[in-house]
């Protein structure tokens, strides 16, 4: 929805010519919204859940007693 939104704004602004400010604004507020929602993602690792380590990769390693 932000992609289709972020998309439509930017064709309309081109088209206006860039003269009407309040829809140069909201373009770049809607970029902004974006990029903050994709940078939230990747930091949570996205859709799909992160992978759980396999058990015989970490059987030969010992427990750090400090």
């Amino acid at each position: 929805m932000l992609v289709a939104l972020q998309i439509a704004l930017g064709v309309w602004s081109l088209r206006l010519t860039l003269a009407v400010p309040a829809v140069t604004v909201l373009h770049q507020l809607t970029a902004a919204l974006l990029v903050a929602v994709l940078a939230a993602l990747s930091v949570r690792g996205g859709f799909l859940p992160m992978p759980l380590a396999d058990d015989s990769a970490t059987a030969g390693l010992e427990v750090s007693r400090g």
